[in-house]
C-alpha cells in the first residue's frame, strides 16, 4: 500500500507529472501501465512497461515512478 492509499497516489501523480512537451505539441496521449514490485524495504524495483502509447509518455512515467515515497510492503 502506499502512504495514505490511493489519495497518496493521486496526490503523488498530479504533483510530480510533467506531461512531455514534444507529446502535447504532438497530440499524443494515452495511458501508460506499468509492472514493478515492492520490495520488503519498501523500495519498487523491477520496473517495466506493461502497455506503451509513446516512449515520451513511458519514460515519464517511470521518472515518475521512481520519485515515489517507499510503500508499505504487504
Amino acid at each position: 500500500m502506499y502512504p495514505n492509499g490511493t489519495e497518496g497516489v493521486h496526490k503523488h501523480i498530479n504533483k510530480h507529472l510533467f506531461y512531455p512537451h514534444d507529446a502535447y505539441l504532438n497530440w499524443i496521449e494515452g495511458t501508460v501501465i506499468l509492472r514493478f514490485f515492492i520490495e520488503t524495504d519498501g523500495s519498487i524495483s523491477n520496473i517495466e512497461i506493461y502497455k506503451e502509447v509513446h516512449p515520451l509518455l513511458s519514460n515519464e512515467a517511470i521518472r515518475m515512478l521512481k520519485k515515489m515515497k517507499p510503500w508499505v510492503p504487504g
